[in-house]
């Protein structure tokens, strides 16, 4: 009963975190992170329990310790030896409090625990998933639950496209800051693209599934004579249809690394097929995949190539993309906090004390999964990562060489391919940090386990190691899963509560009322967005200017540090730092002065031909 409700919520999971705008917003990752949780306290209350051990499961809980370590406040003179850079970071902050408070290894503490419930709960789902898909009815359902759920979504933003191009399921506004323009549930057109990867070798693993084993070795004359008397003719066409929607809905995001992503991974996908004779009639196979890709060609042809053509290397300027300018500044951050990183989720902090060109647009992410993960995560973070990818990479490989199931084989290699091809986009774009591609990516290497150790036919049991877990091994893993659901709640609870509270101080402040009342109500609204989320360096700093209008410095000195403990690399902080101690420590408020115009004016490092 408990494995059934585990499963459901699974399932619910992998349709939600889509379905909800790709899990972008705050609700919706906290609806994701508590249902994962509730499944996987579900799963592990039971008696007697037995459980799989995963394939890299010890890089991965190392990650999440890691990712942990970094919210967890440190002696400064600690940090200071690890990772001086941050220390020096938080200068403005000791200048005002002294240096005795303990301080943490990342440079946006909200951020960061963010990341960490985020990296948690996809780290439980894949666990989870490993041990609910050892069975093959269960890996099935799951299967063609996912594909339905792609065809559809494929099928809706073709429609959408076409029809209703300015909002998402025709009644939500994609807001104006999106100026590619939403496809699908997602405001990113890239990272729909990203999602697409994924899921498209799993349908047409599915559409493979059906060819008839009678019929592999026949002409093409009984074959055509089969497949349209065979009852599974019309899932076939239909199946054919709708994978013609899954690389014209791509085209259409006029994404090139999505483009090139799943080309890659189609050969990766008929190489792996052809070396274990899957696939009989290679020539009709690879004539059907071309003419799914020509479809999408034709269907959008003219974008796509205006884009790649825009990205051709010229004889005077070289490569013309933004990324280039973009990934050139992330080294330097990296040879700053090569370590331990500048802390996850704190890229959008660093980036701008780095940046070296100018333009119009805020960089919140690295466009470049890898040098992210290097940047705020350091060497530590990208070595378990590796080590974690090249567990799954390799259990996937060596699995598609014992298994003789066509469907084990089949599935395998898609969920094989749908990984390769988003590590591959991950070279040019931000999917992983997507909610729902990120959930989906340790899905896909959940489901390489699954279908690898699975035994379609015969054997029930799967050719996984069973582990026994002692009582306090079992206690450890539901407290663990009990303080992830508390956590959930009152971090992500209190940020949306938080954010609806600010929302509605910023309708108040612009509203026609006298100053004094608009005055006590603003700021009512903000201490109430501060009581639930007092991580929100935003929240502490509006604060901060209200107590200055009412002239207590001392209360707003109070909120000011708070806000440069969250974010101690925020400019406007520091200068309201040295108004606020400007009478008291003159001495100082010229030193943070100092400290915000080295930062403000830091010298540009141009590329180099070494680089």
């Amino acid at each position: 009963m408990l494995q059934t409700g585990s499963f459901l919520l699974l399932v619910l999971t992998l349709y939600f975190t889509p379905l909800a705008f790709g899990t972008t917003e705050t609700w919706s990752m906290a609806v994701a992170e508590l249902v994962v949780g509730i499944a996987f306290f579900l799963f592990f209350s039971q008696s007697n329990l037995e459980v799989y051990k995963p394939p890299g499961i010890v890089p991965l809980v190392a990650l999440l310790i890691f990712a942990g370590l970094q919210c967890i406040p440190l002696p400064p003179q600690l940090v200071r030896l690890v990772s001086p850079h941050i220390y020096a970071s938080f200068q403005p902050f000791f200048i005002v409090q002294g240096n005795s408070t303990w301080i943490p290894l990342t440079l946006h503490l909200r951020a960061t625990i963010f990341e960490w419930l985020r990296l948690s709960c996809s780290v439980l789902l894949y666990i989870l998933a490993v041990q609910l898909l050892s069975r093959k009815s269960r890996l099935k359902i799951t299967v063609d639950a996912v594909c339905i759920l792609a065809v559809f979504l494929a099928y809706l933003a073709v429609l959408q496209k076409l029809i209703s191009p300015d909002k998402i399921y025709g009644f939500r506004d994609v807001p104006a800051s999106a100026w590619q323009g939403a496809l699908g549930p997602w405001v990113n057109p890239n990272q729909y693209a990203g999602f697409m990867v994924m899921v498209f070798p799993l349908v047409l693993a599915r559409f493979f599934a059906l060819a008839p084993e009678q019929c592999k070795r026949s002409s093409f004359k009984e074959r055509c004579m089969y497949y349209f008397s065979d009852p599974t003719g019309n899932l076939k066409l239909f199946l054919a249809f709708c994978l013609a929607l899954f690389p014209a809905s791509i085209f259409l995001s006029h994404s090139r690394g999505g483009i090139l992503s799943v080309c890659l991974e189609l050969v990766f996908f008929l190489f792996c097929l052809s070396r274990k004779k899957i696939v009989q009639h290679r020539v009709s196979t690879i004539l059907f995949i071309a003419a799914l890709l020509l479809t999408a060609i034709v269907f959008n042809y003219h974008p796509v190539i205006e884009k790649f053509l825009s990205t051709m290397p010229s004889w005077q300027e070289g490569l013309q993309d933004g990324r280039i300018a973009v990934w050139h500044d992330i080294l330097q951050i990296i040879r700053d906090y090569p370590i331990t990183g500048t802390g996850f989720g704190s890229f959008a902090d660093v980036f701008p004390l780095y940046k070296s060109f100018t333009d119009i647009y805020v960089y919140d992410h690295a466009h470049n999964d890898y040098l992210e993960l290097l940047s705020d995560g350091g060497i530590i973070a990208c070595l378990l990562f590796g080590w974690f990818m090249l567990h799954i990479i390799k259990t996937g490989w060596q699995q598609l060489h014992k298994r003789h199931s066509p469907y084990a084989v089949l599935l395998t290699t898609a969920a094989l391919s749908g990984i390769i091809g988003m590590l591959l986009y991950s070279l040019t774009d931000f999917n992983l940090h997507n909610g729902a591609n990120g959930i989906y990516f340790f899905f896909l290497c959940a489901l390489v386990v699954s279908a690898g150790h699975t035994r379609v036919h015969g054997q029930r049991c799967p050719a996984l190691p069973r582990v026994n877990p002692s009582l306090i091994k079992q206690t450890g893993i539901l407290c663990f899963s009990v303080f992830f659901i508390v956590l959930t709640v009152l971090i992500m609870g209190g940020a949306f509560l938080g954010e609806k509270s600010y929302v509605k101080a910023v309708q108040i402040s612009g509203s026609m009322m006298r100053m004094e009342k608009k005055t006590a109500q603003v700021n009512q609204m903000l201490t109430q967005a501060w009581y639930y989320d007092r991580l929100s360096a935003k929240y502490s700093y509006a604060l901060t200017n209200i107590s200055l209008q009412k002239n207590t410095k001392k209360k707003a000195r109070e909120y000011c540090l708070v806000a440069l403990y969250n974010q101690p690399l925020q400019l406007d902080f520091i200068t309201k730092a040295a108004q606020i101690i400007q009478d008291a420590q003159p001495e100082q408020a010229a030193q943070l002065l100092s400290i915000a115009a080295a930062r403000r004016a830091r010298p540009i490092h141009p590329p180099s031909s070494s680089d």
